[in-house]
Order: structure tokens, then C-alpha cells, then sequence
């Protein structure tokens, strides 16, 4: 196995809490710090399903990996050998709530069990006003949440949701570096709520073209310890303390992971309790591909 990046992500002392990374040291305790290793990325299946042509997000939740295309309102769960196993359409719930699903841009799993769907897409149209739309698998029940943007128009492919109930929305911009937004607090069913301008996210100088530091997905791992932005080319993952995700995007220096080459990548997840990133593309074949992290404490000398 061929490790990519070893980086030292953190100093702390006893664990990591949920939500939090414990700097420091207590107590005469010896400092640790973390370091992360990723493997290069491997194929673990193919997609060829026609019923996935556009995969524009994917989410791993209690161990099913689920994805969704950028048009329409269904979810599909896909097993280890990409085969899609359970199909969800959500567009009978959603007209009757009078909802309209524009163009769904990224799929992510909260810490409380609920799928995520952001139709927040506006590649040719940017959009004032976008909206979030949530699964129970367990109840089978949906939620709704308009967002606005505090001011101009956006597109926006990448949602994540943290152990406090926030969302977070990074904006894909053509020309220099993503917004970061945040809601003022939980997603509650039925609400219209206005978005929080945090500041912006600096992927650095790839060394390509601009379409390198294009953000076109994301995640957050179970523990909410984690986050990752996407590119068409890499990943991006980032130190989240006391589950601020927004404040970790906006400061925090992100460790820089190279993903398999695809053809239009957009979606990204955490599997296997943070410990591997899984990554996929839209067209058909369309590859998902497994990057394995590991990540050990070493004492400070």
C-alpha cells in the first residue's frame, strides 16, 4: 500500500472528544499528536446502473452507502459490489408538500440519522434562495429547510452537517475561492432561515488550472471530528474543533489527498467510522473508489 501524506494534524492529551479535538497537556499527562497516513486510492466497483447516469452525491450512514442523482428526488442504496439494492423516491412526499427539486448537488448523513439532500445546484442559473431536503430511513419521514443567501446569487455543490445541527454550504466559484455559509442554528422542518456569511476557504495553489480548486462535494465524519472538502481532483480534509465545521474551513489548514482520476468527480464520503474516504463520479461506468486512512497517536517528545 502506497501512503501518499503523512501529516501531524493535532497536539492533545487524552482522546478526541465527539465534536472536539483536545489540545494540550493536564495534569502532567504526556502530550500526544495525531498523524494521518492516506493509502492511494483503489477501485472498489464499478457503477453501471442506468438509473445513476449523474451521481452528484453519495453518504455513508450505520454502514449503507446511499447516492443520488443531480436531477430528480430518489435515493439509491448501493451495496460493496456497486449494485443498487433499494431505490427511494421522495417526489410523492415532496409534491404534496409542494416542493420542487431543481438540482440536487450533494448527499450527506447527519449525526442523527437523517439523510441530507442539497438541492443548492445553479451552474448555469446561481440561485438566491436554495433548499435542503431531509430522509429518515428509519421513520420514512422528510424535512425541508429553505436557505437564503444573505446577499447575490450562488452555486453550490457541497452541504455538510455537524454534530450541532448546522448546515454548512461552500459555494462553487469559477474564479477564486469558495464561501463558506452556516445556518444560525438546527434544521427544523418547515423553516425559512437566513444563512450566515463565515468568511471563505483556501484550498492553495494546486499547481493546475482553476477547475483543480472547484468544490463540488463534501462530508463530515460520525464523530464530527473530521471534515472533507472535494475537487474534480483532490481531497481536502480538515481538523474540526469543538464541532465548528465552518470555523475549521474559513482557519484551519486542510491536509491535501489525491484522489483517482474521474470524469466529472463530485461526491465524497467518510465509511467505515472515518477511517477510509469513498469517492465517485458522474457518468457511466462510473468508478467508486476507496482511499484508507489511519491515523496514530505518537507521544511528544
Amino acid at each position: 500500500m502506497r501512503v501518499v501524506a503523512v501529516v501531524v494534524t493535532a497536539v492533545f492529551v487524552a482522546a478526541v472528544a465527539v465534536g472536539a479535538v483536545v489540545l494540550g497537556t493536564r495534569g502532567g499527562a504526556a502530550a500526544t499528536r495525531l498523524e494521518t497516513t492516506y493509502a492511494a486510492g483503489t477501485p472498489r466497483c464499478e457503477i453501471t446502473d442506468p438509473r445513476l447516469p449523474e451521481i452528484s452525491g453519495t453518504a455513508e450512514l450505520d454502514g449503507e452507502l446511499w447516492m443520488v442523482n443531480d436531477k430528480g428526488a430518489t435515493l439509491y442504496r448501493v451495496d460493496s459490489a456497486c449494485r443498487v439494492t433499494r431505490s427511494v423516491d421522495l417526489l410523492p412526499q415532496l409534491t404534496d408538500r409542494k416542493v420542487r427539486v431543481r438540482d440536487v448537488e450533494d448527499l450527506v448523513a447527519s449525526p442523527d440519522g437523517w439523510l441530507w439532500m442539497a438541492d443548492t445546484g445553479g451552474n448555469r442559473a446561481p440561485r438566491f434562495a436554495v433548499q435542503l431536503i431531509g430522509w429518515n430511513p428509519t421513520t420514512q419521514q422528510t424535512k425541508v429547510v429553505v436557505l437564503d443567501y444573505p446577499s447575490g446569487r450562488h452555486d453550490t455543490e457541497a452541504l455538510l452537517v455537524g454534530v450541532d445541527g448546522r448546515a454548512v454550504l461552500v459555494t462553487k466559484e469559477e474564479f477564486g475561492p469558495g464561501t463558506v455559509f452556516v445556518t444560525p442554528g438546527p434544521l427544523v422542518d418547515g423553516n425559512r432561515t437566513a444563512l450566515v456569511r463565515q468568511g471563505t476557504v483556501d484550498l492553495g495553489d494546486p499547481g493546475g488550472a482553476s477547475r483543480d480548486r472547484l468544490v463540488t462535494g463534501a462530508a463530515v465524519s460520525s464523530t464530527g471530528v473530521f471534515a472533507v472538502l472535494r475537487t474534480y481532483r483532490d481531497a481536502y480534509e480538515y481538523d474540526v474543533v469543538d464541532g465548528d465545521i465552518a470555523a475549521a474551513l474559513v482557519g484551519g489548514t486542510p491536509r491535501t489527498v489525491p484522489l483517482p482520476p474521474s470524469r466529472q468527480g463530485e461526491a465524497i464520503t467518510y465509511a467505515d467510522a472515518g477511517t477510509a474516504f469513498i469517492a465517485t463520479t458522474e457518468g457511466l461506468p462510473a468508478s467508486v473508489d476507496t482511499v484508507r486512512i489511519t491515523r496514530t497517536r505518537v507521544e511528544v517528545p
